[in-house]
């Protein structure tokens, strides 16, 4: 074993510190569950321990961990102070999180533990991020991600290796088998015996050890960092252990008596103890004192837990979202501008940034030296080199996953989906990862990054080409959601959302692709929330964004002759201008909103909920929302145009609610 006898004994403390905190902490839980009072999952590591400790003492200070839901030992182990571990899992303010995550979410940025993940594998693709990160910066700093056999089934760990692989990035792969899910068995999970194996179908090593044995996890850990460490990639390791206890603490025991009692025979902390007393190490009474100062320190960690205060409710909103940078409100386009089209003012705006910040990467499918399919990154990998602008493999959870982990170690990744219809594949580093992590970390850490995707109809690409998924995304706390209807505003708000220290989803609309505009000359930089009145009017106000915005235009224009209409163009969906809308509708008293996405559940419906909310009594009627039909979009053009509001939809809507012409669309509903 290549460890000191001085570390050794270390190792055993931690061990049995590990060990002891579990027991407490199920007894603990225990106790609140017969009280009536639920704490919460809880997921015990106990039997697993020499795994955390045993790969965990290959580790620099500075390595990155991504850890799981049963991620206790971890923490532990990499050396976030028991005192936090324990504040935080039992939901105190002075908690590694501050109590936002709890048992499943622990995390310190001091020591670049990134995170405990509620859900399985999810901390496989972030990974990929901060290895991303290690590389482009030219450091020798190595990740390690662990994760359960169950893992090892889903779609983002094979996307991951095969990532990893190719991009060969230093990252340690560590499955910890303990032979279970939740309750089905590996054989379930995996038709072949060994789960490293399938590192083959990758082209890197994968290792088989012996989770239980510390000698044998110390030796398979030091073979998988120093590999990495030389820039060598990845590599999987398979430890087969057991965990003593069921899943968690609401499922009852399932396994049978006779395993269970073989694995308590090979127990590692015995093991450990057993081999220090052969090797002349340590005796009975030194092991004996070890286990007491472990005992010590976990009563010091309690009583600290005990005695800290509660979370204040009042602070629940301020952690979901970073403070970001300033941004002064822009004029009106004035002095020297220039006409360009949305593509060249937002591959613009994607230059100027990397100019200015050498953190701002940009990474997906087709985007490197092709420049991507709507040529959004053109000439960016021939000005900026491979390490900045670079192509991946046809993995979109990959890809955003790496973006999270990226932006969380400090770059500031930028990101193209071909399509925001292929957001579908990759929602769970989306929405479960990159918008709750600063949330559950209690703000320590942020995810600066920008997801580009063209959206909407009218192209004639059908119903898997063609949604508008906006609404999907507002639904998620976290996110920031612009979606820009000029050139001048394709470039801003770029430039906006990658100097945001926030995940931002940017949709710019397909339609809008040959759009001619005008962009000012030298620095544009837009502030979110803050929207912008198209055309004065104070008939009607209608709100409309994206290529809808350009539709409620040529409407009112149609009808000027009959009434004068107020079009609001947002800008961004969150934040939202809600203070421009009423001070429009202080003018008009009527609001009509119109989007391209199905009507049912829309941005529209929350847009009245807003100003119906705040401004209720400026209303001489209710509201109208004007939205797609819902259905999927149609392939032929006929169809097409009939699924979503037309610039004539909108004059007809417009009649019907000022009372001069039939009544409203089909499409649109008063609320």
């Amino acid at each position: 074993m290549n460890a000191s006898p001085g570390q050794l004994k270390q190792m055993y403390e931690t061990m049995v510190l590990i060990r002891r905190f579990e027991l407490s902490t199920i007894e603990i839980f225990a106790q609140r569950m017969k009280a009536g009072d639920f704490p919460g999952a809880l997921h015990s590591s106990e039997g697993q321990e020499a795994i955390a400790v045993g790969v965990t003492s290959q580790l620099r200070r500075d390595d990155y961990v991504f850890s799981t839901y049963r991620g206790h030992g971890h923490a532990i182990a990499k050396g976030i102070p028991l005192e936090q571990v324990a504040a935080e899992v039992h939901g105190r303010a002075a908690g590694a999180s501050r109590g936002f995550g709890g048992s499943m979410h622990l995390f310190w940025k001091e020591l670049n533990f990134m995170g405990g993940n509620g859900i399985v594998g999810g901390g496989i693709p972030l990974s990929l991020g901060t290895a991303c990160a290690t590389v482009k910066r030219g450091t020798d700093q190595v990740t390690v991600v662990f994760f359960g056999d169950g893992a090892s089934s889903q779609g983002s760990f094979h996307e991951s290796l095969n990532m990893a692989a190719i991009k060969k990035w230093p990252i340690v792969f560590v499955c910890e088998n303990n032979l279970y899910a939740a309750t089905t068995h590996v054989s379930g999970n995996c038709p072949i015996e060994n789960i490293a194996d399938r590192a083959a179908a990758y082209g890197i090593p994968g290792l088989v050890a012996d989770g239980n044995d510390l000698a044998a996890v110390i030796g398979a850990a030091q073979t998988a960092v120093a590999r990495a460490r030389r820039g060598e990639g990845p590599t999987l390791i398979e430890f087969k252990t057991y965990r003593h206890r069921a899943h968690c603490m609401v499922i009852p025991e399932h396994r049978p008596n006779a395993e269970r009692a073989h694995w308590r025979q090979r127990d590692p902390i015995e093991l450990l103890g057993a081999r220090l007393i052969a090797d002349g190490i340590a005796d009975q009474a030194e092991l004996d004192r070890i286990r007491e100062q472990a005992a010590r320190q976990l009563d010091q960690a309690l009583a600290f837990m005990q005695q800290s205060p509660l979370p204040d409710p009042t602070d629940i909103e301020k952690v979901v979202f970073a403070p970001g940078p300033t941004v002064t409100p822009a004029l009106p386009l004035q002095g020297a501008t220039r006409k360009c089209t949305p593509i060249k003012a937002m591959n613009e705006a994607l230059s100027e940034e990397m100019q200015q910040d050498e953190n701002v990467v940009i990474f997906g499918e087709d985007i490197g030296a092709y420049g991507g399919v709507w040529a959004l990154s053109k000439g960016l990998q021939k000005k900026f080199g491979e390490r900045r602008v670079f192509d991946t493999p046809l993995s979109e959870t990959a890809i955003m996953g790496a973006a999270a982990g990226a932006a969380m170690a400090g770059l500031r990744p930028v990101i193209e989906i071909m399509y925001v219809d292929f957001m579908t594949c990759c929602m769970d580093p989306l929405v479960n990862q990159a918008a709750k992590i600063r949330f559950m970390s209690g703000g320590a850490f942020s995810v600066p990054m920008t997801i580009i995707a063209p959206c909407g109809a009218g192209t004639s690409e059908a119903a898997q080409h063609s949604q508008s998924l906006e609404a999907w995304f507002l639904n998620t706390p976290g996110l920031k959601v612009v979606m820009p209807s000029t050139v001048a505003d394709c470039k801003g708000l770029l430039k906006a959302s990658i100097r945001d220290n926030n995940p931002v989803m940017f949709l710019w609309h397909k339609a809008l692709y040959d759009l001619e505009g005008e962009v000012p000359d030298g620095e544009h930089v837009l502030p979110f929330g803050r929207g912008v009145v198209r055309r004065e009017g104070n008939d009607i106000t209608v709100v409309a964004y994206s290529l809808m915005a350009h539709r409620a235009l040529e409407a009112a224009a149609k009808i000027a002759g009959e009434m004068s209409a107020e079009v609001i163009d947002p800008r961004t969906l969150r934040p939202f201008d809600l203070e421009t809308v009423l001070r429009s509708l202080h003018k008009t008293g009527r609001l009509l909103v119109v989007h391209e996405s199905p009507i049912t559940c829309g941005v529209g419906a929350d847009i009245v909920r807003q100003v119906t909310t705040a401004g209720f009594g400026l209303l001489k009627q209710a509201p109208v929302v004007l939205g797609g039909k819902d259905i999927p979009i149609p392939f032929a053009k006929v169809l097409e145009t009939a699924a979503v509001p037309q610039a004539d939809d909108i004059v007809k809507t417009m009649r019907g609610m000022v009372g001069r012409g039939q009544s409203v669309h089909s499409r649109s509903t008063a609320t």
